[in-house]
Protein backbone atom coordinates (compact mmCIF):
# COMPACT_ATOMS: atom_id res chain seq x y z
CA UNK A 1 0.00 0.00 0.00
CA UNK A 2 2.81 2.46 0.75
CA UNK A 3 4.85 2.19 -2.44
CA UNK A 4 5.37 5.39 -4.37
CA UNK A 5 2.22 5.99 -6.29
CA UNK A 6 1.49 8.21 -9.26
CA UNK A 7 -2.25 8.01 -8.56
CA UNK A 8 -3.11 10.60 -5.93
CA UNK A 9 -6.54 10.38 -4.26
CA UNK A 10 -7.75 13.67 -2.82
CA UNK A 11 -10.99 14.31 -0.98
CA UNK A 12 -12.80 17.57 -0.35
CA UNK A 13 -15.99 18.22 1.57
CA UNK A 14 -18.01 21.11 0.26
CA UNK A 15 -21.39 22.70 -0.11
CA UNK A 16 -22.28 25.24 -2.78
CA UNK A 17 -20.94 28.12 -0.66
CA UNK A 18 -17.40 26.68 -0.73
CA UNK A 19 -17.38 25.34 -4.32
CA UNK A 20 -15.49 28.39 -5.59
CA UNK A 21 -12.83 27.97 -2.88
CA UNK A 22 -12.55 24.28 -3.76
CA UNK A 23 -12.01 25.25 -7.41
CA UNK A 24 -9.07 27.42 -6.37
CA UNK A 25 -7.62 24.57 -4.27
CA UNK A 26 -7.95 22.12 -7.18
CA UNK A 27 -6.33 24.66 -9.50
CA UNK A 28 -3.38 25.05 -7.14
CA UNK A 29 -2.95 21.26 -7.03
CA UNK A 30 -3.11 20.88 -10.82
CA UNK A 31 -0.69 23.74 -11.47
CA UNK A 32 1.88 22.22 -9.12
CA UNK A 33 1.85 18.59 -10.20
CA UNK A 34 4.39 16.55 -12.06
CA UNK A 35 3.20 15.37 -15.44
CA UNK A 36 3.25 11.68 -14.47
CA UNK A 37 0.84 12.11 -11.53
CA UNK A 38 -2.83 11.33 -11.98
CA UNK A 39 -5.29 13.02 -9.63
CA UNK A 40 -8.56 11.49 -8.53
CA UNK A 41 -10.75 13.98 -6.70
CA UNK A 42 -13.61 12.89 -4.47
CA UNK A 43 -16.05 15.52 -3.27
CA UNK A 44 -18.34 14.87 -0.33
CA UNK A 45 -21.15 16.88 -1.83
CA UNK A 46 -23.22 18.99 0.54
CA UNK A 47 -25.26 20.53 -2.28
CA UNK A 48 -23.01 21.81 -5.06
CA UNK A 49 -24.93 23.26 -8.00
CA UNK A 50 -24.64 21.87 -11.52
CA UNK A 51 -23.28 25.26 -12.61
CA UNK A 52 -20.40 25.03 -10.12
CA UNK A 53 -19.72 21.41 -11.11
CA UNK A 54 -19.46 22.50 -14.77
CA UNK A 55 -17.02 25.24 -13.78
CA UNK A 56 -14.87 22.71 -11.95
CA UNK A 57 -14.87 20.47 -15.04
CA UNK A 58 -13.32 23.36 -16.98
CA UNK A 59 -10.19 22.96 -14.83
CA UNK A 60 -9.33 19.90 -16.94
CA UNK A 61 -7.81 22.45 -19.35
CA UNK A 62 -4.96 22.73 -16.84
CA UNK A 63 -4.44 18.97 -16.47
CA UNK A 64 -6.78 16.05 -16.89
CA UNK A 65 -8.20 14.55 -13.68
CA UNK A 66 -11.12 12.48 -12.51
CA UNK A 67 -13.74 13.80 -10.12
CA UNK A 68 -16.53 12.00 -8.33
CA UNK A 69 -19.24 13.75 -6.34
CA UNK A 70 -20.51 11.68 -3.44
CA UNK A 71 -23.86 12.46 -1.87
CA UNK A 72 -23.79 12.13 1.89
CA UNK A 73 -26.82 11.23 3.98
CA UNK A 74 -27.27 14.25 6.26
CA UNK A 75 -29.32 12.17 8.69
CA UNK A 76 -26.13 10.30 9.62
CA UNK A 77 -24.98 13.49 11.37
CA UNK A 78 -28.12 14.50 13.25
CA UNK A 79 -26.45 13.90 16.63
CA UNK A 80 -23.32 15.92 15.82
CA UNK A 81 -23.12 19.19 17.78
CA UNK A 82 -23.63 22.35 15.78
CA UNK A 83 -23.63 24.90 18.62
CA UNK A 84 -21.42 25.98 21.50
CA UNK A 85 -17.69 25.61 20.93
CA UNK A 86 -18.29 24.20 17.45
CA UNK A 87 -20.76 26.80 16.17
CA UNK A 88 -18.56 27.50 13.12
CA UNK A 89 -18.71 23.87 12.02
CA UNK A 90 -21.05 22.97 9.17
CA UNK A 91 -22.36 19.54 8.31
CA UNK A 92 -19.76 19.06 5.56
CA UNK A 93 -17.09 19.39 8.26
CA UNK A 94 -18.35 16.19 9.82
CA UNK A 95 -18.49 14.37 6.50
CA UNK A 96 -14.80 13.45 6.81
CA UNK A 97 -15.80 10.91 9.50
CA UNK A 98 -17.32 8.82 6.70
CA UNK A 99 -14.52 9.11 4.13
CA UNK A 100 -13.34 5.49 4.52
CA UNK A 101 -16.84 4.09 4.06
CA UNK A 102 -17.60 6.35 1.07
CA UNK A 103 -14.30 6.11 -0.82
CA UNK A 104 -13.07 2.60 -1.58
CA UNK A 105 -9.42 3.49 -2.20
CA UNK A 106 -7.11 2.37 0.61
CA UNK A 107 -5.64 5.82 1.13
CA UNK A 108 -6.86 9.37 0.60
CA UNK A 109 -5.62 12.86 1.31
CA UNK A 110 -8.37 15.02 2.76
CA UNK A 111 -7.90 18.75 2.16
CA UNK A 112 -10.09 21.66 3.28
CA UNK A 113 -11.47 23.77 0.46
CA UNK A 114 -9.58 26.88 1.55
CA UNK A 115 -6.11 25.34 1.17
CA UNK A 116 -3.65 26.56 -1.44
CA UNK A 117 -1.07 24.01 -2.59
CA UNK A 118 2.31 25.47 -3.52
CA UNK A 119 4.12 22.34 -4.71
CA UNK A 120 3.36 18.82 -5.84
CA UNK A 121 1.59 17.01 -3.00
CA UNK A 122 2.59 13.55 -4.23
CA UNK A 123 5.35 13.40 -1.59
CA UNK A 124 2.81 14.04 1.17
CA UNK A 125 0.38 11.51 -0.29
CA UNK A 126 3.16 8.91 -0.50
CA UNK A 127 4.01 9.22 3.21
CA UNK A 128 4.06 5.76 4.77
CA UNK A 129 1.06 5.48 7.11
CA UNK A 130 0.53 1.73 6.76
CA UNK A 131 0.54 1.26 10.55
CA UNK A 132 -1.40 4.43 11.37
CA UNK A 133 -4.99 5.59 11.00
CA UNK A 134 -3.91 8.96 9.69
CA UNK A 135 -1.17 11.52 9.47
CA UNK A 136 -1.90 15.01 10.75
CA UNK A 137 -0.12 17.93 12.37
CA UNK A 138 -0.86 19.40 15.79
CA UNK A 139 -3.05 22.49 15.72
CA UNK A 140 -0.96 25.60 16.35
CA UNK A 141 -3.49 26.92 18.86
CA UNK A 142 -4.19 23.57 20.51
CA UNK A 143 -3.54 25.06 23.96
CA UNK A 144 -6.78 27.01 23.43
CA UNK A 145 -8.79 24.18 21.92
CA UNK A 146 -7.79 21.25 24.13
CA UNK A 147 -9.54 22.48 27.30
CA UNK A 148 -12.69 23.38 25.37
CA UNK A 149 -13.06 19.86 24.00
CA UNK A 150 -11.79 18.06 27.12
CA UNK A 151 -8.52 16.75 25.69
CA UNK A 152 -6.21 16.10 28.60
CA UNK A 153 -2.54 15.38 29.18
CA UNK A 154 -0.17 14.57 26.35
CA UNK A 155 -2.98 13.92 23.87
CA UNK A 156 -2.99 16.47 21.11
CA UNK A 157 -5.52 18.32 19.04
CA UNK A 158 -4.80 18.07 15.33
CA UNK A 159 -5.45 20.46 12.50
CA UNK A 160 -8.15 18.64 10.53
CA UNK A 161 -7.69 20.73 7.38
CA UNK A 162 -5.13 18.33 5.91
CA UNK A 163 -5.44 14.65 6.82
CA UNK A 164 -3.74 11.71 5.16
CA UNK A 165 -6.16 8.88 5.93
CA UNK A 166 -5.48 5.16 5.87
CA UNK A 167 -8.99 4.15 4.79
CA UNK A 168 -8.12 0.47 4.92
CA UNK A 169 -7.07 0.59 8.59
CA UNK A 170 -10.08 2.78 9.53
CA UNK A 171 -12.42 0.20 8.01
CA UNK A 172 -10.62 -2.74 9.65
CA UNK A 173 -10.86 -1.16 13.12
CA UNK A 174 -14.27 0.52 12.68
CA UNK A 175 -12.96 4.00 13.43
CA UNK A 176 -16.05 5.64 11.93
CA UNK A 177 -18.25 4.14 14.65
CA UNK A 178 -15.79 5.23 17.33
CA UNK A 179 -15.82 8.79 16.03
CA UNK A 180 -19.60 8.95 16.09
CA UNK A 181 -19.70 7.36 19.56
Amino acid sequence: MEQKNNVINICFSSDNNYAQHMSVAITSILKNTKEENQYNFFVLDGGISDKNKKNIEKLKKIKNFSIKYIKVNKDDFKTCPMTGYVNYITLPTYYRFKIPSLIEEDKVLYIDCDIIVKKDIAELFNTDIENYYLAAVPEVSQHTHKPRVNIEGDNWYCNAGVLLINNKKWREDNIEKKLFD
